[in-house]
């Protein structure tokens, strides 16, 4: 009878050690899908990032050939990531575009433009952005030293 509880008990402590192995392989599972879960989030954040601050670059760079110019205007597209429901140009000392995304708020400070202008009285102008696409024109007279911003007809 003591063989059979000694095998009996080494029977059971064997099992008790294939469980303690399958819960701390699943426990390593969930933790090594939690993660990369965690690594991809922080790499989508971190492009949407990037694309938003190519935007401002973009903007700028157009911004400044147009006003390194006597005149001109010309109808720019932008690609934005998705999630992100309109770029406005306001009056501002320090920013004066704003993109609105999904949650929160970007703001860059594009130089040689002309709020007043562009804005003509109103506290700020939108553009919708479409399927991550905004459109609008920029437009310098002769007689002007600042770049304005314009609505297109899409």
């Amino acid at each position: 009878m003591d063989n059979k509880r000694g095998m009996l008990v080494e029977s059971k402590k064997g099992q008790m050690k294939l469980s303690f192995g399958m819960i701390f392989s699943i426990i390593l599972i969930i933790v090594f899908l939690f993660a990369a879960f965690y690594a991809i989030t922080k790499f989508i954040s971190f492009q949407k990032e990037i694309k938003y601050r190519q935007f401002s670059e973009d903007l700028n760079s157009d911004v400044e050939k147009l006003w390194k110019s006597t005149q001109g205007s010309n109808k720019v597209s932008y690609n934005l990531p998705t999630g992100t429901k309109e770029i406005c140009v306001t009056n501002g000392d320090f920013e004066n575009v704003y993109i609105h995304k999904k949650r929160g708020i970007v703001s860059y400070q594009i130089d040689h433009l002309d709020e007043e202008k562009t804005l003509e009285g109103k506290s700020s102008l939108c553009f919708e952005v479409l399927d991550g696409k905004v459109e609008f024109g920029l437009k310098k007279l002769s007689n002007e030293a600042e770049v304005t911003i314009v609505k297109t007809n899409a």
